[in-house]
């Protein structure tokens, strides 16, 4: 049985195909031949058509064209049907209620399609019965109009009535058409019936500007021919695994806790943890993409920052192998005992580092980083550094506190302000409620699109060799020459003195001896 606001769906989206549709293809019908259309439509290539609408098209059957296809004809050819017509400008704004030009009307059609038709399925938005009403009021003023500019060729046609029935019949009538509708939806489309049976457990359609960051991300990926590694680092419970898991779920689609998750501000991180493409995608073609590998390491702070170092050059030069135990490694290495090394590469050589910061801790970040660079900088590499900024929804610092913060951390890493993200992770409670923000999930795809800059690449600076020299009478610094001339100088001065001194008294004595 169908909700009532499943039901309240289903009467719009009958009475935009069956009716509303109807009105828009006998207006083209009158003022236009179709063949002369198509024809136009075949000189210009058949641009803005996919293969499916080419061969609606090219059928010439007016009654075949439904609401998509109708907005690219308007859009594209709209001077070809009726000239001044169609002057559409592409905004998701409703038109004003003094806006009644044909363009106007569809694009009501239209944003009421896209609101409503497209969620038949869900209940994320209830339709009052006021919505219902105003709905109801808004196509019948359309049909009205419509009903004027397709005179005097459908003069018969009675399109209020037909809505009016539509949105007055009972409950098993509306599923009676609603299921009639789907079956003619299934026949015209490419996508089998298998398919469309599975289509509940298949991912929640995505808008278009997240598809288009997708592309984005996909491009770069696709240029580096490699997957390219992101270490995430981060003290303990700033929500590293919250935040691969987020990232990943921008990626494909679907949730799923690919990094155990932690509660509160412990760390449930112990290993070295590699999530590559061939663990995120089953399917081989995305797998060529060569999306980003992440690792997600345990977690820092200020009584484990020599261990930590440690423990960061040999991952930074995949000396160690995925689900190393990094906290035995801690623990060995506090007790004193050394590292048997190894020479060979085991795990992935780090690309990027991505430090993440929960500003909501309140503590100084300062410190973490001095430890980064230093490590960066006795291994002799130059390693693009970014920066995510999480639980921000929990943050309570001001916005110009908030800044500040962002300045001193920019400071410290030496990167600009654009490689710092604001996030808010993807939580367990809301996995159940789809989408946590689409805003979110753009920031956060764009964001990874920079990371994957084809030429933003790890450096391994060089190092010239020298050896010390013993320093000989003939190479003496100049300022030691001069530091040790004015010592001698001095000391002539003092002797010269000293001797004066003497000659004084020596002087003196025979004088003294008369005297006596």
């Amino acid at each position: 049985m169908i909700t009532r606001n499943q039901e309240r769906r289903i009467r719009i989206d009958i009475a935009i195909r069956d009716v509303m549709t109807k009105t828009f293809q006998h207006y083209l019908g009158n003022h236009i031949v179709p063949s002369d259309l198509i024809s136009h439509i075949q000189k210009c290539r058949y641009k803005y058509f996919n293969d499916d609408e080419k061969k609606i098209l090219q059928s010439e059957d007016i009654s075949r064209f439904d609401i998509p296809l109708l907005y690219k004809l308007f859009l594209n050819y709209g001077d070809s049907i009726n000239k001044g017509c169609f002057n559409f400008v592409q905004t998701n704004e409703k038109p004003c209620a003094h806006q009644i030009t044909v363009a106007d009307d569809f694009k009501r059609l239209r944003i009421c399609r896209n609101k409503y038709v497209h969620q038949i399925k869900t209940e994320n938005e209830d339709i009052p019965i006021e919505a219902m009403e105003e709905i109801k009021k808004e196509f019948i003023d359309i049909c009205l109009r419509m009903k004027e500019r397709n005179l005097p060729q459908y003069k018969d046609e009675e399109y209020v009535s037909q809505l009016q029935s539509i949105f007055s019949d009972d409950i098993d009538r509306i599923e009676e058409l609603h299921k009639r509708v789907t079956i003619l939806e299934r026949c015209t489309r490419k996508r089998s019936l298998e398919e469309d049976l599975q289509a509940p457990t298949r991912p929640k359609r995505r808008k278009k500007s997240i598809r288009r960051s997708i592309l984005k991300l996909s491009e770069n990926t696709k240029q580096m021919k490699k997957s390219k590694v992101i270490l995430i680092v981060g003290e303990y419970g700033v929500g590293k695994s919250s935040f691969v898991n987020s990232v990943l779920t921008a990626i494909t689609g679907r949730y799923s806790e690919h990094c155990e998750v932690a509660q509160a501000s412990s760390s449930k991180t112990s290993f070295l943890h590699v999530k590559s493409p061939e663990d995120y995608f089953t399917e081989e073609e995305d797998m060529k993409l060569w999306y980003p590998t992440f690792l997600d390491m345990v977690g820092m702070d200020k009584s484990n920052l020599s261990q930590f170092g440690i423990i960061l050059e040999y991952i930074l030069d995949g000396r160690l192998e995925p689900f190393t135990d990094l906290t035995d490694f801690c623990n060995n290495i506090k007790a004193g005992h050394t590292l048997i090394e190894t020479n060979t590469r085991e795990g992935p050589i780090v690309d990027v580092i991505l430090f993440l910061w929960a500003p909501k801790i309140g503590k100084d970040p300062s410190d973490i980083i001095k430890t980064l660079k230093d490590v960066l900088r006795k291994s002799a590499k130059e390693i693009p550094i970014f920066v995510v900024l999480t639980k921000m929804d929990e943050c309570d610092l001001a916005t110009e506190e908030k800044e500040e913060l962002k300045r001193e951390i920019c400071n410290a890493c030496l990167i600009s302000m654009d490689r710092i993200l604001e996030c808010i992770n993807y939580k367990r409670s809301e996995v159940q409620l789809g989408w946590w923000n689409k805003d979110a999930e753009e920031k956060i795809l764009n964001f990874i699109t920079s990371i994957c800059d084809p030429h933003l690449q790890r450096k391994e600076i060089v190092r010239m060799k020298f050896k010390e020299n013993k320093v000989s009478s003939l190479h003496v610094h100049r300022d030691g020459v001069l530091l040790f001339a004015a010592f001698l100088i001095l000391l002539l001065v003092l002797v010269y003195i000293i001797l004066c001194h003497i000659i004084k008294i020596a002087s003196l004595k025979p004088a003294c001896m008369k005297l006596i």
